[in-house]
């Protein structure tokens, strides 16, 4: 019995690797070196808008590969610009500590105000940028923004005292802004909602386009009043159907205060994405791609299997896990095939190949997970409608808990 289970096991171990090589003979897979100046140029082409993604939100090898990657587009591709899955408030502190002036990173980490990025790798790219503009002219400097739709307290506490707001909106409106400054779960209660839906009327009636002195608080009105607008949707399907739009709206904005200037996005696969997924929801990629064309990649990345962090929504905790394998018949899967630990996956070249790969499922953690269930992280679509190229590595060690010099 033991010799037949061996026998049985080796079997189906051999017709796995088979049906792995078999598929991987579809793909136009390469080893990937950040260093490989014909890879890269291939990979960025003329593009103006480059989405970065991530399989999995917390894998610190991921995050260090994308930070090499753009450090090689801000040295060789003429890249100024990065945008965060993150609020764009948020990030201006620490667009500041970029430019070299007077902040403390910590809280600078800290108003980004999402765990995912609180990390070694997160923090040594961010000193990499800040070295790197230390000694060249305005005009050269790399700056960073976000382009989420999250973050309405520290929003609130900007806009609660502002000239304009206190000058146009109702009395009403700035105690909305402050109970909304003060207390963040407070917008969910039902008198919070109910005047939220004021404060979003009220915005919606006074403002007009560039009434703030800055091109940041401009912006950053104009996206409130989308989110609050957001907030008179449910939850779920529809909530993210508008996050996503968003959320490209907020890049498109970015690009045109900059129309000679290109950009970078970090963000998660389901958000760079060009096209829906299993999931049916029309990602910001998708966006982008309707109003960039050619103009906009989107590369993803994902792993085999590794490490990750995470926040564990049963234990309601930031913590560690190690995710299982690649499921079967996943891109994953059938890239661990290649001989080598880091690959690129063109999804451009060889359309014809592609289409007969058909749907392929590729993970998608994001920063919640539940950790009994890994396999169901999974989203499925045929991937060079969604991407451009995949970056690949073997294994993902967990991103590190931030330690400061």
């Amino acid at each position: 019995m033991i010799l037949n289970r061996t026998i049985i096991l080796s079997l189906l171990l051999a017709i796995s690797k088979l049906v792995y090589t078999q598929n991987i003979s579809k793909v136009d897979i390469t080893k990937f070196n950040v260093k490989d100046t014909q890879l890269l140029n291939k990979i960025v082409g003329d593009c103006r808008v480059i989405g970065l993604g991530e399989s999995a939100h917390g894998a610190g090898t991921i995050y260090d590969l994308k930070a090499d990657v753009i450090k090689e587009l801000v040295l060789k591709h003429n890249f100024k610009n990065i945008v965060f899955e993150s609020f764009f408030w948020g990030t201006q502190t620490m667009n500041k500590y970029i430019h070299n002036e007077n902040v403390d990173i910590k809280d600078a980490f800290l108003d980004m105000g999402v765990g995912v990025w609180i990390n070694n790798e997160v923090y040594n790219l961010m000193k990499w940028l800040k070295d790197y503009n230390l000694d060249k002219p305005d005009s050269l400097k790399v700056s960073l923004y976000g382009c989420d739709v999250w973050g309405i307290t520290i929003i609130s506490q900007h806009f609660k005292s502002h000239p304009w707001v206190l000058k146009n909106l109702s009395s009403s409106s700035i105690e909305t802004l402050d109970s909304l400054s003060n207390y963040s779960k407070w917008k969910k209660t039902k008198t919070g909602i109910e005047q939220t839906k004021l404060l979003y009327n009220d915005f919606r009636k006074n403002y007009i386009p560039n009434a703030f002195e800055t091109i940041e608080e401009n912006y950053i009105v104009t996206l409130l009043s989308d989110y609050l607008k957001k907030c008179k949707l449910k939850h779920g399907y529809r909530s993210a159907v508008v996050r996503d739009e968003i959320m490209a709206k907020s890049i498109i904005y970015l690009t045109e205060q900059k129309p000679n200037e290109k950009f970078i996005i970090w963000a998660h696969n389901e958000h760079i994405a060009k096209a829906r997924n299993s999931t049916f929801i029309y990602p910001m990629g998708g966006h982008l791609k309707n109003f960039f064309g050619t103009k906009y990649k989107a590369i993803a990345f994902s792993f085999y299997f590794g490490e990750i962090n995470t926040y564990n929504v049963v234990k309601k905790s930031q913590e560690y896990c190690v995710t299982d394998t690649a499921i079967k018949n996943s891109i994953e899967a059938i890239a661990s095939g290649f001989n080598g630990d880091l690959a690129y996956i063109n999804f451009e070249n060889s359309i014809e190949s592609n289409k007969l790969l058909g749907k392929k499922s590729i993970r998608a953690i994001g920063d919640r997970f539940k950790f009994d269930s890994s396999k169901y992280y999974y989203t499925k679509q045929k991937l060079y409608k969604g991407f451009n190229g995949l970056i690949f590595t073997r294994k993902s060690d967990v991103a590190h808990k931030l330690t400061l010099d």
